[in-house]
């Protein structure tokens, strides 16, 4: 099965986009971040998704991806 993780770091932005090392037909992605704030996938793709946050903060970004069914 194919999987990914690594961390990002929003530098007071409300954005970031994480491109992935291999391509997924149906990615799944978990998000936790470092500090209590609200962020949501603003869009995913088969080889990259973008994170966003309420506000433009700084905060470490954990992820990992995996192929769906």
């Amino acid at each position: 099965m194919k999987s990914e993780k690594g961390k990002v770091t929003l530098n007071n932005v409300s954005e970031i986009t994480v491109n992935l090392n291999k391509t997924y037909i149906k990615p799944v992605i978990k998000i936790t971040p470092s500090e209590d704030i609200n962020i949501y996938l603003s869009e995913v793709s088969n080889s990259y998704f973008k994170i966003s946050s309420s506000s433009e903060v700084s905060s470490d970004i954990y992820y990992v991806v995996i192929e769906g069914n």
